[in-house]
């Protein structure tokens, strides 16, 4: 399979670069609070559920950070949701 190659303008570079600074930052400071960052995949383990029972209870609020496109969720911030659900 061959690979794709994306071309980007300066600004589109930039723009990516910069949101990818700010999700850096933001997960950083987050796993300060000794919030641990976990993929569909390690929630589901956590939970000991399936992945698609975690996609079923992002539908129904479960918070995650979809920034870049990639689902990622804070420990603390689950735990939290389940809690009070």
């Amino acid at each position: 399979m061959a690979e794709k190659i994306y071309i980007l303008s300066e600004e589109q570079a930039r723009e990516i670069a910069l949101e990818a600074a700010r999700l850096a930052v933001e997960m950083a400071r987050k796993s300060e609070t000794s919030s641990e960052i976990m993929t569909v995949k390690t929630l589901a383990k956590y939970l000991n559920c399936s992945e698609a029972h975690v996609r079923n209870k992002m539908k129904e609020g479960l918070p995650c950070n979809r920034k870049l496109g990639v689902p990622r969720f804070f420990k603390s911030e689950v735990i939290k949701w389940l809690s009070e659900g």
